[in-house]
């Protein structure tokens, strides 16, 4: 969907140090559960022959998921860090919408031209949540490294030169 050759864009979601501090604190307490399970066979009145299965099995279903999620977050984190870094403020103007589902609710799929001083336009979609949608037409901030074509849409900060629109 872009206007030159290269990597195809990707949205980078905003993830702060204290999003990647409650992840990994979720993922440990998950990578710990088999471990514990483990430690405490014959404490519980479960047998410990069935205390031993369900500790291993956690712990060999557990610990490699929660090893990706953790290198994941950190990946998420970096790659934000790099936008923060070397991105370059430009504008996003909303060509198309069109309702999709988003995670477990409904949302909205945006087609967006994304242009900037100094930066190739190229169209990409981004996925958001249906509150407060933006309408067609409606010019966004996004912050974009144009190496790696990665971007992210600050939905609630106008474009450079764009004012907010009033609320209710």
């Amino acid at each position: 969907m872009s206007l030159r050759p290269g990597p195809e864009p990707e949205y980078v979601p905003r993830i702060g140090p204290f999003g990647v501090f409650f992840l990994r604190a979720m993922i440990l307490f998950g990578m710990l559960v088999g471990p514990v399970t483990l430690a405490t066979i014959g404490r519980i009145d479960e047998s410990p022959r069935t205390q031993a299965i369900v500790g291993g099995l956690f712990t060999a279903v557990f610990t490699p998921v929660c090893v990706w999620a953790w290198r994941a977050a950190g990946r998420a984190r970096a790659r934000t860090r790099r936008l923060d870094r070397s991105g370059i403020p430009a504008a996003a103007e909303v060509l198309a919408s069109v309702e999709t589902p988003v995670g477990e609710g409904a949302g909205v799929a945006l087609t967006l031209r994304i242009s900037g001083p100094g930066l190739p336009s190229f169209d990409a979609v981004h996925e958001c949540g249906k509150s407060p949608s933006p309408q067609v037409g409606e010019v966004l901030f996004a912050l974009v490294d144009p190496a790696g074509r990665l971007f992210t849409i600050d939905h609630g900060r106008p474009a450079a030169g764009k004012p907010l629109p009033d609320g209710p």
